[in-house]
């Protein structure tokens, strides 16, 4: 398939929500953005190992049903608002459900490490990162009409996407966290990364 899980994403994540984020989470916008740039692509990297295994791509599926379908839409207004906290308590368990509970600690402390993020606000906007993720998921979904398996070959499909958009060093903090099936794409060797629009565009406001 053609389709890029990363661009789409990076599309929905511009300069504003990266700024909205980073005073929501009490942070500099400029580890927000590259904090972001990491975890996308971890992300989709991580639920593809998941939607490789037949009742992983099921129970994908199934929670991308149960989905606000209008989150992409409204993210922004969320964030910062009072249904943030709900959003990333909301994602936090959508990923543990997914990649299981020692997996999101272990993700978000190789983010930190890799942005200069504390724990908390790395666990944070994985909790808020999530349910946009879920949003475009479902979004291709419906506009696919992809059941379980077409959702599997959809995210397997991102591989090359995934290790293109993998920050250099990156991939080595990965390489010791519990993540399943991420770690053939974290054990590949990283393309020397430039900065994307989104961290070039939030670096040049600071």
């Amino acid at each position: 398939m053609s389709t890029n899980l990363i661009s789409l994403g990076l599309q929905y994540l511009t300069p504003d929500v990266i700024a909205k984020i980073a005073s929501a989470l009490g942070a500099d916008r400029t580890l927000i953005g590259k904090a972001v740039t990491a975890a996308l692509p971890a992300l989709i990297g991580s639920l593809g190992g998941v939607a490789s295994k037949p009742d992983g791509a099921i129970n994908l599926d199934k929670m991308l049903n149960k989905q606000d379908p209008g989150i992409l839409d409204n993210l922004s207004s969320i964030i910062g608002g009072s249904g943030q906290q709900d959003l990333i308590k909301g994602g936090i368990g959508a990923l543990s459900s997914l990649l299981g509970n020692s997996s999101v600690p272990s993700l978000a402390g190789a983010l930190g490490k890799f942005s200069g993020l504390n724990q908390g606000t790395s666990t944070s906007l994985l909790g808020m990162l999530a349910p946009a993720l879920f949003g475009l998921l479902g979004q291709q979904k419906q506009k696919q009409g992809l059941d379980a398996s077409g959702l599997a070959q959809l995210l397997t499909s991102q591989k090359d996407n995934v290790s293109a958009a993998m920050p250099a060093g990156f991939s080595d903090l990965l390489k010791d966290a519990d993540i399943p099936g991420f770690s053939a794409i974290a054990g590949q060797t990283p393309r020397a990364a430039t900065p994307t629009s989104t961290e070039v565009k939030t670096s040049s406001r600071n």
